[in-house]
């Protein structure tokens, strides 16, 4: 297992949607996963229960 001396988290504390079609959050989502792994995120994190 490689170790990791430094460690880059990504924080997101995304506004939720309210609307009809649940994927919206879904796809908002992936998209800040996305920015965090361009910004070499080890690990990104979303408050419990999103979406």
């Amino acid at each position: 297992m490689k170790s990791l001396k430094n460690m880059r988290l990504a924080l997101i504390q995304p506004r939720i949607i309210v609307d009809p079609d649940p994927e919206k959050n879904v796809d908002i989502a992936l998209s800040y996963i996305e920015a965090a792994s361009s910004e070499k995120a080890n690990l990104v994190l979303f408050p419990e229960g999103y979406p």
